[in-house]
Formats: C-alpha cells, sequence, structure tokens
C-alpha cells in the first residue's frame, strides 16, 4: 500500500526499471530474429557479408528504445558493414538486392509476436 508522496515517486521509478528491463529483453529477442532473417536472406558470395551480421546495445534515441541490427561496421576479422549499402542499393554495374526491405518483409510477424509476448502482464 502506497501511503505517501516519497512512496508513490519510488513505486513509479521501480515501475520504469522494470518497463526498461522488460523492453531490453523483449528488443534483444527481436534483434536475434531479425539477425536470423537477414543472415538467411544475405547472399552468399556478395561483398562478404554472409556472418558478418551484428546487434546493438539497447539504448535510447529520442525517448524510443532501439537496438541496430546489420552488418559490423567495426573494423576487425570480415567486418564489412560499409560495403553492404552497395549491395543493398546496388550500383552502376550491380542491380540492386534490397537485403533490407526482404529482411523487413520476411521477419516482421515473428518480430510482432515476440513483442507483444515479452510485453504481455502476467
Amino acid at each position: 500500500m502506497v501511503k505517501g508522496d516519497t512512496d508513490v515517486l519510488s513505486a513509479v521509478r521501480n515501475l520504469k526499471q522494470q518497463t526498461v528491463r522488460k523492453q531490453n529483453l523483449a528488443l534483444d529477442d527481436a534483434a536475434d530474429v531479425v539477425m536470423a532473417t537477414l543472415d538467411r536472406i544475405t547472399p552468399v558470395d556478395t561483398a562478404r557479408l554472409l556472418g558478418n551480421v551484428a546487434k546493438s546495445k539497447p539504448r535510447s534515441k529520442k525517448g524510443i528504445r532501439q537496438i541496430d541490427v546489420g552488418y559490423a561496421w567495426k573494423s576487425g576479422s570480415g567486418a564489412a558493414g560499409w560495403r553492404a549499402h552497395f549491395v543493398d542499393t546496388g550500383t552502376i554495374k550491380q542491380r540492386p538486392q534490397n537485403i533490407r526491405i526482404r529482411t523487413e518483409a520476411a521477419s516482421i510477424d515473428e518480430v510482432e509476436r515476440v513483442m507483444v509476448e515479452h510485453m504481455k502482464v502476467k
């Protein structure tokens, strides 16, 4: 039972922390779904992108929790993120493969299911 102002504020802070924790878990699981789809859709022989899928940590951007999923940009073995836009949007000599759009379309239903499952009140 909440009795005073400090109890109310404490309860609100606890609720916010629990919500952020829940969002982070849901985003992480949804990112795993997108990563698997992106890895499946990635062409094997183009720009060494296959097996180079990575995700960021959950963060807030303009008040919205998010995780970025894509090809690794950091230097290191196999980091090919800088080449991905050539494969995705095409060049003069190469037709676009629209990997990002195909990944979004293929994974949206599963991502929504994962997010709903995580956000259900138990």
